[in-house]
């Protein structure tokens, strides 16, 4: 089974997110509202893999953004919202992570086992401020694989400007890996240890984010959907010897269609 995403450390759910509306989570993420309907579309993605020897993907995503009520779903994260009011909102959260260890992916990684991707849940707290919105997540691994949790603080800045039809977001972060996650991803056990790939037991990850999403709107229903996310990975991943990047980075490409109001 080949991997079917790359550099997942920067949240891929806010990159879905905020091409269907948007750093992985992610890890990670709240997207800054953006787009006043629900939208459907699809988009192509660039994120290269930090596992050493492994090749980078392009590979075509869903762009999704659907409102009913108190729930949402936005790509691969679905929403609950428990409180809200005078621009601050507490959610139950659930989304997919795409973080994966294929041995078969890279000749290096040979003999090691799967890692498998994960269902991610848990709450959201988002503060909105006229243009500025904060927003925080912690979320557990719900299926057990690597029994660890991952959080992100996000802080975005939305500029409307050629009259409102380009929408400038630019974000600044951290992504948060507990110790638990990050040995599961990226340690390497006694018994997959070789000359060349020392064990390795993996601690708590701090990872600095930085995004940029432009949207454009084509017409009244289409909209153009350019996202950029990079990160700096700790050194408590960046001395994995599966590991040889020290930086990763995301890239969308998408089109989306507004249904209707909101």
């Amino acid at each position: 089974m080949k991997s079917t995403n790359g550099f997942a450390l920067v949240s891929l759910a806010a990159l879905l997110t905020t091409a269907g509306v948007a750093l992985a989570d992610d890890p990670a993420a709240s997207r800054p509202s953006t787009h006043p309907r629900n939208s459907l579309g699809l988009g192509i993605v660039s994120a290269p893999t930090p596992f050493r020897g492994a090749e980078n993907r392009l590979l075509p995503i869903p762009l999704v953004e659907l409102y009913h009520k108190r729930l949402y779903v936005q790509g691969i994260l679905a929403g609950f919202r428990v409180l809200g009011g005078d621009g601050l909102h507490l959610d139950l959260r659930l989304r997919w992570s795409f973080l994966e260890l294929d041995p078969d992916d890279s000749p290096f990684l040979e003999g090691m086992s799967p890692r498998d991707p994960t269902a991610l849940g848990g709450l959201a707290l988002e503060w909105n401020r006229r243009k500025l919105q904060v927003s925080g997540t912690l979320l557990a691994d719900l299926l057990g694989n690597s029994n660890g949790l991952a959080g992100s603080i996000l802080a975005s800045w939305r500029e409307p400007v050629m009259k409102g039809r380009l929408m400038l977001i630019p974000s600044l972060g951290v992504a948060y890996q507990d110790a638990k996650t990050v040995d599961y991803y990226f340690g390497v056990t006694p018994d997959e240890a070789t000359r060349e790939r020392p064990a390795y037991v993996g601690t708590a990850a701090w990872n600095p984010t930085a995004r940029f999403t432009a949207l454009f709107k084509i017409t009244q229903r289409f909209n153009l959907v350019v996202y950029l996310a990079g990160q700096s990975l700790d050194n408590e991943i960046r001395n994995s010897p599966i590991v040889d990047d020290s930086w990763g980075y995301e890239a969308v490409l998408g089109l989306t269609y507004s249904l209707g109001s909101r």
